[in-house]
């Protein structure tokens, strides 16, 4: 009797495991690689840029996706109407072709006081820095 509760206790935490597991692959997993309805895309001369999303949410995470002609030394955002530091963003190159340097990386905003903050994303390259505005929300614009 004893060997069957253990049995038991044993199977029903493997299929609990098993499925906060898959719980855990959710929407968010699968929003850092897509847009849902358009991607918020800044460019110049020297590169483009990409986020996962049309409009930036604070406190939620986004995947910036980079193609360059140069190779990125640095990238960080800071804030314009409002002072929130200077927040590093690692790059990740993910290929190099025809000239071209593609890289992804992470990043995550701050709430603040103000409901629509102005950031400044600055992306170093070999040769060039290259400086882009944008602007988080608290809620989705209707």
């Amino acid at each position: 009797m004893n060997k069957i509760c253990t049995k038991l206790i044993q199977l029903v935490t493997s299929l609990l495991f098993i499925t906060l597991l898959l719980g855990c692959h959710s929407e968010e997993t699968s929003r850092l690689n897509t847009c849902e309805k358009q991607c918020l895309t800044m460019e110049n001369q020297n590169l483009k840029v990409t986020v996962n999303t049309q409009y930036i949410l604070v406190e939620q995470s986004y995947q910036l996706s980079i193609t360059s002609d140069q190779k990125i030394s640095s990238i960080f955002i800071t804030g314009i109407n409002m002072n929130m530091g200077k927040l590093p963003l690692i790059a990740q190159q993910i290929k190099q072709e025809n000239g071209q340097y593609y890289y992804q990386a992470s990043f995550l905003l701050g709430l603040c006081s103000d409901p629509q903050m102005l950031w400044q994303l600055t992306i170093n390259t070999e040769h060039s820095t290259n400086q882009f505005e944008f602007t988080s929300y608290w809620k989705q614009p209707e």
